[in-house]
């Protein structure tokens, strides 16, 4: 189209032809033969000036395009393929393969892979399960509180059941607390209950596991609070991101107990981890464990027991 644009630019170019008028007079609109044939106010100044921005925006992309698609013909030649549907061709059979192990592995173990659970934030009972485990967490551990007490008493009866229950000995030391004392260890400090609670359902579900770490001098508890920390960390409990995430995972925290429960077996794979290859540090062996115990969460079991079938089915020894 004409546009106003095109007429004053072809004003401009009149008007430093010789005899024509003063050029800083064109811009401003006058003219010495029809000054009104140029009167043009501010307003439709500016939104002539942003049409033609636009149109050149518009002109810039297109020939951008016209290059892309030129460069690509160079490279695949004028049959072949871009390199976008080349990547995504790949990606497609990358998916295609994992869908497919997933379904062997699944018609194997009776566990449907990948179809478990769906993304999506927690319930209203699944936030508040979590809410108290972060108190848990938040709630420091003191020896002068009866409950807290009763678990430290389990610990003990489990680890060393011949021996006279003691709140400070050496013997904590041996179970992989860093001092004589278990609520001055900085590990204890900085889980709290949740710790302890965790130490307490351990014990319970893996007393093998402690004689067995007992015998080979193993840190114990260094290993399982560090498990805890990371745990607590990844699904959010720590800082309280778990109230606005979503993840595939939720339901099983209908349960409050399970949270130990997860911790339990992760210890318990880490151990095993140390039994394969004795040169693993804790931090070694925390890292391998929780890694494994992301990708069967990751699948989106609604209980503990569906936790074991896939972990079983992922070929993870719990």
């Amino acid at each position: 189209p004409h546009s106003a644009f095109t007429r004053i630019e072809e004003k401009v170019s009149d008007s430093n032809t010789p005899g024509s008028s003063n050029f800083g007079d064109v811009l401003s609109g006058s003219d010495s033969d029809n000054g009104s044939d140029f009167e043009m106010n501010e307003l439709e100044k500016e939104d002539e000036a942003r049409r033609y921005e636009l149109q050149q925006q518009r002109l810039r992309e297109q020939f951008r395009k016209e290059k892309r698609q030129e460069t690509s013909k160079g490279i695949f030649g004028s049959g072949g393929k871009s390199i976008g549907s080349s990547v995504g061709g790949f990606f497609k059979s990358a998916t295609k393969a994992a869908a497919n192990l997933a379904k062997e592995v699944s018609e194997q173990h009776g566990v449907n892979l990948g179809v478990l659970g769906k993304n999506s934030a927690p319930s209203s009972r699944q936030r508040e399960t979590l809410k108290r485990i972060r108190s848990q967490l938040g709630t420091k551990f003191s020896c002068e509180n009866i409950d807290h007490l009763e678990l430290l008493k389990r610990v003990w009866s489990k680890s060393f059941p011949e021996e006279d229950f003691l709140v400070c000995a050496p013997q904590w030391q041996l179970l992989g607390f860093n001092v004589d004392r278990v609520e001055e260890d900085k590990m204890v400090e900085a889980t709290g209950v949740l710790g302890i609670r965790c130490l307490t359902r351990f014990a319970q579900d893996y007393s093998g596991d402690i004689s067995h770490c007992l015998a080979e001098s193993l840190p114990l508890a260094q290993v399982l609070l560090r498990c805890v920390h990371v745990l607590s960390k990844h699904i959010g409990i720590v800082d309280g991101s778990f109230q606005r995430s979503r993840k595939k995972y939720w339901e099983i925290f209908n349960d409050q107990a399970v949270f130990s429960r997860i911790n339990s077996i992760t210890v318990h794979i880490a151990l095993m981890e140390r039994k394969v290859d004795s040169s693993l540090s804790v931090k070694d062996m925390v890292r391998r464990a929780v890694g494994q115990t992301k990708h069967v969460l990751d699948e989106g079991p609604k209980d503990i027991e569906e936790f074991k079938h896939i972990a079983t089915a992922l070929g993870i020894q719990i």
